[in-house]
């Protein structure tokens, strides 16, 4: 703890298949604060969608047809934007 200051540390790294996710929390921080602060790092980590995934088992013709789904879209969406420059 730092002078005063109490955080919850939850931390963000893949180990043997686990993610945990690290936020610092002030004593004096509401919880409406720290869960939105929480709910935002778990997005931007990717963490929810990757859990929408595992949730249920997904064929490997099924995983290369979305993959290639998002190449495409990918690709479309940088055309865009080369013919707007």
């Amino acid at each position: 703890m730092a002078s005063g200051l109490g955080f919850l540390k939850i931390k963000s790294e893949k180990k043997g298949g686990i993610f945990l996710t690290r936020i610092e929390v002030r004593r004096d921080e509401p919880i409406d604060k720290a869960l939105r602060k929480f709910k935002s790092k778990l997005r931007k980590e990717g963490l929810l969608e990757e859990m929408k995934r595992r949730e249920f088992y997904e064929k490997p013709s099924q995983k290369k047809r979305r993959v290639l789904a998002q190449a495409i879209k990918r690709e479309k969406r940088r055309q865009r934007e080369a013919d707007f420059q």
